[in-house]
């Protein structure tokens, strides 16, 4: 299945159990555009990361009168639009307590996450993703090798109701479901 199909899918999914996130979408951006925002912060044109910003430019970083669980993709986390992946990036650099989990802090570029320091990092040099978590001491760790498998398992989640939309709290998740699948994935992701 390309990337463009599990966008697709996963647009589905979100559809099916009416998560509020889609109706605060920004608008896709056209390849050039999204390509010269990469090119001029050296990020590398993944597929995967071109074909996100092409369905969907994120979601605003700030809405005024909407919780960010309204927003959430993943668990505590929504999409970053590619400006706001820029803007976030001269911060998170600040952030030295990072620097002894993940190395070169250069390297990581912010593409989901919330109003605090929860985030999905791409990994520049190889496309993984990585979660951080200060709060609960989580500094780190590989989630997915790709955006690719991020899609995978955020699609099978949906499908299996591990994420549900519930109207009045946003994105709910039964986490010990998710933990079992996210063992699965990691472990396979890992493999590859």
């Amino acid at each position: 299945m390309t990337i463009k199909e599990k966008i697709k899918q996963l647009e589905a999914a979100l559809v099916a159990c009416s998560a509020s996130v889609l109706h605060y979408l920004n608008p896709g951006l056209p390849t050039a555009q999204i390509l010269e925002v990469l090119s001029a912060n050296n990020i590398n044109p993944y597929p995967g990361l071109i074909a996100l910003y092409e369905w969907h430019n994120g979601t605003p970083y700030f809405r005024q009168g909407i919780s960010s669980v309204f927003l959430n993709v993943l668990p505590y986390c929504f999409f970053y639009s590619l400006q706001d992946m820029v803007r976030l990036k001269r911060e998170f650099l600040s952030w030295k307590y990072l620097a002894a989990n993940l190395g070169d802090m250069n390297d990581y570029w912010p593409l989901l996450g919330s109003l605090e320091d929860d985030m999905y990092l791409l990994k520049n040099s190889t496309g993984e993703i990585y979660y951080i978590s200060p709060a609960v001491q989580i500094y780190g760790n590989l989630e997915f090798t790709s955006i690719d498998k991020m899609l995978d398992f955020a699609i099978e989640c949906y499908q299996q109701n591990i994420f549900v939309i519930d109207p009045k709290r946003g994105l709910r998740t039964d986490f010990d479901k998710y933990e079992v699948l996210r063992s699965k994935y990691l472990n396979n992701s890992v493999r590859q």
